[in-house]
């Protein structure tokens, strides 16, 4: 990634519990992280933009996804129609996760979401830690 600026906060805690983040990677996309354990409920939602699409995903019931600036969705997917199951564990994506990992390692495969992966993620947490505007 290129830069980030940030702000990390302690609300009513003896530890950081809000994280806000504006991310800039090497590709030239922007992230935009915004998440507050301090607050009166948590909801774990995702939004996609890129030209002329956007998606909008609650991974708990589902994606949205609009095309060319219309009002009608182009698409909407029901999370728990797309995984086949309605237990959080399988719709959320942790059993599939589970699978492609134990396959690639009888397989001798880097799984997609491996510790190479893992250690990216962890240098994205220091710099938004240490980038605080």
């Amino acid at each position: 990634m290129a830069s980030v600026a940030s702000d990390v906060r302690s609300f009513s805690a003896g530890w950081e519990n809000a994280f806000f983040a504006l991310v800039r990677f090497s590709s030239r996309a922007t992230g935009v992280l915004l998440a507050n354990w301090a607050a009166g409920k948590r909801v774990h939602t995702f939004e996609l933009h890129s030209l002329g699409i956007s998606a909008f995903v609650d991974g708990n019931s589902k994606a949205v996804i609009y095309e060319d600036n219309k009002e009608e969705p182009a698409e909407v997917w029901d999370v728990k129609e797309a995984a086949g199951s309605d237990e959080f564990y399988k719709f959320y994506g942790f059993y599939d996760e589970n699978r492609h990992f134990v396959k690639c390692v009888k397989e001798g495969r880097e799984p997609t979401t491996s510790f190479r992966d893992a250690v990216k993620t962890m240098e994205l947490v220091e710099k938004i830690y240490w980038a605080q505007i």
